[in-house]
């Protein structure tokens, strides 16, 4: 008679409901996934006041899709100063940030975008790191993925940069900031967010511009179609799903192989593989 089997966590042995010979101990592996903390950091968010162009579903979708994959995500933006500053969606959690400004300014998102940016760079790393970051990276090999988004935030990514290195955390965390168009070029200090960060960019013509001021982006293409969830990177055309793309990008910046997402069955993305589609 086969033996039934249950799962005692690191090995199988036979059933004791059933009659059966004595059986060798079968050693399970199991391939466990280091506890991944995402964060985008953009102006535009989920709140009406907060959508102003393309920047607002992007950012949206993208929080959405990784909280979706099964990834505990941040998401930092301008926010409806008449909503809670800090709301929780399961996996997903909102942070408006600069509420006290924008109750000053009820224009949108972009009014008073001068005192938003600076009480973005000056205030938020600061809490981001210490409330929410150091606590997740207290777990063992736990690590976090950081994205900004636009010239806005370039300054709290430099912060929070700094605050890491201080901590002695820097290797732990990878930081992305992501260009979606060239407003506000002008002041960025490039090389100082060249050392603090992976520079990205949406597009090849996005990429053009920023050679021409000497800054050489990695691409991450523009929008989030549904299919992004499957997180499969597509063969036909060299084409590369955006979510499965950024993930790979921030595994291989903290020296992960390859990822696992669990959800309707184990996924992988093999850095290889996401390396090869880059040609």
């Amino acid at each position: 008679m086969t033996p039934a089997y249950y799962d005692t966590g690191e090995r199988l042995q036979p059933s004791r409901t059933r009659a059966a010979a004595p059986v060798p101990y079968i050693v399970v592996r199991r391939e466990r996934r280091p506890p991944v903390q995402f964060h985008v950091l953009s102006f535009e968010g989920p709140d009406a006041c907060a959508r102003a162009g393309g920047l607002a579903s992007r950012v949206n979708g993208l929080a959405a899709a990784l909280a979706g994959a099964g990834f505990e995500t941040h998401h930092w933006f301008i926010g409806d100063p008449d909503l809670p500053g800090h709301q929780s969606r399961g996996r997903l959690i909102w942070h408006r940030w600069c509420q006290w400004i924008s109750r000053y300014h009820p224009g949108g998102v972009y009014d008073g975008e001068e005192g938003k940016r600076r009480d973005l760079a000056s205030s938020l790393p600061p809490f981001l790191l210490r409330q929410v970051m150091l606590p997740h990276l207290a777990a063992p090999g736990a690590r976090a993925v950081v994205l900004g988004e636009e010239w806005h935030t370039a300054d709290a990514v430099l912060h929070l940069d700094w605050l890491l290195r201080r901590a002695g955390m820097r290797d732990r965390v990878a930081i992305f900031w992501n260009a979606n168009n060239t407003f506000g070029f002008d002041r960025i200090d490039w090389r100082r967010l060249a050392r603090a960060a992976t520079v990205t960019t949406v597009s090849r013509y996005m990429r053009y511009e920023m050679w021409r001021i000497g800054v050489n982006p990695l691409v991450i293409a523009n929008g989030l179609p549904g299919e992004a969830l499957d997180l499969r990177l597509a063969e036909a055309g060299n084409r590369r799903h955006v979510l499965a793309d950024l993930i790979t990008r921030a595994f291989d910046d903290i020296l992960y192989d390859r990822i696992q997402i669990e959800g309707g069955g184990h996924r992988h993305i093999s850095s290889s593989a996401a390396a090869r589609s880059r040609r």
